[in-house]
């Protein structure tokens, strides 16, 4: 490897972090930013981040918005510097993974540039999803302690796994995550066993199953409307996505949506055909790869396994299975096929993160162009005249998993200082859960009759204003 190659990739690599912050660093807040924020503005002090009423109960997702708070309008742009730090962390952790596995230097190095590469950044440009970047870096700090097996590395996996917990429920499967670093890299089940029973993996694994155990005995205690039953199709839609989620976006989506019969019969054929050779990818990989990529297969599959159950699709949930996809594919071999294969995929996941990027930016100013919009005929009418809000656009993008105004809305009026009621209601199914309530057209026309209305028209990207029957301009 020439002795040039590391700092030229390093550079393109923080290149490519400025450019992203740059792009949207100073961008307001999304959808459920303006709750959260909302919320920690009413703290006493930072300890309010830990009272186990809040939901959802992830106080380290508090501590930075009553952070943001307290630096007015600078607040977002420090919550995404932090998520970027915690992003580097991550970058730096899979090269300190690969390592541990045995890689060379350059194979380090190629696992932090496919990791780059992952488009990751649906997780990192919106503050409210602090936690995805943090519980990335925690899971990769606390993977790396417990393949050290030393004193000193079992406290520091348990600090990581305790510091997790504090920034999302599916902390919990670390110790399993843990477990499977160590044991599918052994040559044999005998090897793996005495691998684990070592007394500082041992005591690691005891302190973590006890903070596990208060853990979710906190959660039992908590209502998450994030982590509600779903029924089966749910279930099933979002498992049909978990699928593919390594696939590059524009064949996820046709996939994907060709098998819910959007695009007609042929091409559901042609999208049911394609999960099933990405399925047989995957068993192949599993079988044929080596320990990494069976680290990889398995690890991604349960840590997606809680979102697809409880909390719907998202790729901003792919992020710690992206670092394991990452290091797995850079340990590959180097033949010509494998190298075309992984290069390419690097060439498609680098062009999704921009397009991701480009999506992210216009739903910002949609959400942004509909809150003024609001708060300017807010501000015309009487503080004790409702106005109602009618068919809000919940979430943006090619795979429609940007929020723009499910939640938040009505905070982030009321923020510019524009007092009275807004009453949210929608004539259309939502992606996600919303806070816009579901009426019948009937009454919308009734609404639009009566009462002052902002009814969003898709086609202009703004509101129509209905005062009484009679529409504006």
């Amino acid at each position: 490897m020439p002795r040039s190659l590391p700092y030229l990739a390093l550079t393109l690599i923080a290149g490519w972090l400025v450019v992203q912050f740059v792009a949207v660093g100073w961008l307001p807040g999304l959808a459920d930013d303006h709750v959260l924020r909302e919320g920690a503005s009413r703290f006493t002090g930072f300890a309010d981040a830990f009272d186990p009423r809040l939901v959802p109960p992830r106080p380290l997702q508090h501590l930075t918005f009553h952070c943001g708070w307290r630096l007015g309008d600078a607040g977002f742009a420090w919550q995404r510097a932090l998520n970027f730090a915690f992003l580097a962390a991550s970058l730096a952790m899979v090269a300190a993974l690969a390592r541990q596995a045995g890689a060379s230097p350059g194979v380090a190095l190629l696992a932090v540039v496919a990791f780059a590469c992952f488009p990751t950044g649906r997780a990192v440009w919106w503050p409210a999803a602090v936690s995805g970047p943090a519980r990335t870096a925690a899971i990769l700090v606390a993977l790396w302690c417990f393949g050290r097996s030393t004193p000193l590395a079992a406290v520091g996996a348990v600090v990581a796994m305790v510091f997790a917990l504090f920034t999302h429920q599916s902390a919990v499967l670390i110790p399993a995550l843990c477990v499977a670093w160590v044991a599918l890299r052994q040559p044999s089940i005998g090897a793996a066993w005495r691998a684990l029973w070592q007394p500082a993996r041992l005591l690691t694994l005891t302190a973590m199953a006890a903070a596990v155990a208060f853990a979710l005995w906190f959660y039992t205690r908590v209502p998450d409307q994030h982590l509600a039953e779903r029924p089966l199709a749910s279930v099933l839609a979002n498992a049909t996505w978990t699928n593919a989620w390594w696939w590059p976006e524009w064949l996820r989506v046709l996939a994907v949506d060709g098998v819910r019969g959007e695009y007609g019969g042929a091409i559901r054929a042609i999208g049911g055909g394609l999960l099933l050779i990405g399925a047989a990818f995957v068993v192949w990989f599993l079988w044929r790869g080596g320990p990494l990529a069976r680290f990889a297969v398995v690890a991604g599959a349960a840590d997606l396994a809680l979102p697809v159950l409880t909390a719907g699709w998202s790729l901003r949930y792919a992020m710690p299975a992206g670092a394991f996809l990452a290091i797995a594919l850079a340990s590959a071999g180097r033949g010509r096929r494998s190298t075309i294969a992984v290069g390419s995929l690097l060439v498609c996941w680098l062009a999704d993160s921009v397009h991701a990027l480009g999506e992210f930016r216009a739903a910002s100013a949609l959400s942004d162009r509909l809150v003024l919009q609001a708060a300017d005929e807010r501000r015309r009418e009487p503080a004790t005249t409702p106005i109602v809000v009618l068919d809000l656009p919940d979430v943006y993008g090619r795979e429609r998993d940007v929020a723009v105004a499910n939640w938040g809305f009505a905070e982030a009026v009321a923020a510019l200082g524009a007092a009275g009621e807004l009453r949210l209601v929608r004539t259309r199914a939502h992606r996600t859960s919303s806070a816009s309530q579901p009426i019948h057209a009937t009454e919308a026309e009734r609404l639009r009759r009566a009462a002052v209305v902002l009814e969003y028209d898709p086609e202009r990207a703004m509101f129509v204003v209905w005062r009484n029957g009679r529409r504006g301009d």
